[in-house]
Order: structure tokens, then C-alpha cells, then sequence
């Protein structure tokens, strides 16, 4: 389903070079990322997508830390990181 059929506006250059820019962020081999960018721009999505990459394509994730500055963030971030590994075991 495109985005036009689920009545959302067309994605900008400007919105397409920050989804690869975060693609980025999650998927790179360094051992350390930061995100940082406005508010509503996807920070906690690319954070717990980058903590479920790491779970699965390491071996040693028993040193992992993840930061958000409030205790509302890190709830979301817990809660969006539960549902995606959810989301990934087999029924």
C-alpha cells in the first residue's frame, strides 16, 4: 500500500534523505551512534530499531547501553523495544 493510499502525503526529498540517514544510524558497524534531530522526527523509532539490529547481529550484547533523557522516553523506548523482538519471534 503506497502512501497516497493510506492518505498520507507523499514523502519530500528532505523526508527521504532522513530515512536514509537514519537507516544509517541503524544499521552502521560502529560501535557508538547518536541520533539527535527535532522533536516528531523519529529519534526513539531509530533508536529501538538500532538496539533490536544489534541483539540480532552480534554476538555479545550483554555491554549494550541505551540513553534518552526522560523517563517518559525511556518507557516508550522499553515499550517499542518489547513489541519489535515481539514482533520478530516465531509464532
Amino acid at each position: 500500500m503506497t502512501n497516497k493510499e493510506r492518505g498520507l502525503p507523499p514523502l519530500s526529498k528532505e523526508d527521504l534523505a532522513l530515512l536514509k540517514n537514519y537507516v544509517e544510524a541503524i544499521t552502521s558497524e560502529a560501535p557508538l551512534t547518536v541520533v539527535g534531530a527535532g522533536a516528531g522526527t523519529g529519534k526513539t523509532w531509530t533508536l529501538a530499531w538500532r538496539f533490536v539490529w544489534t541483539v540480532l547481529t552480534r554476538e555479545d550484547v550483554r555491554h549494550m547501553l541505551t540513553l534518552t533523557f526522560t523517563e517518559k522516553a525511556a518507557s516508550e523506548m522499553r515499550r517499542r523495544i518489547a513489541a519489535l523482538l515481539a514482533d520478530l519471534e516465531p509464532a
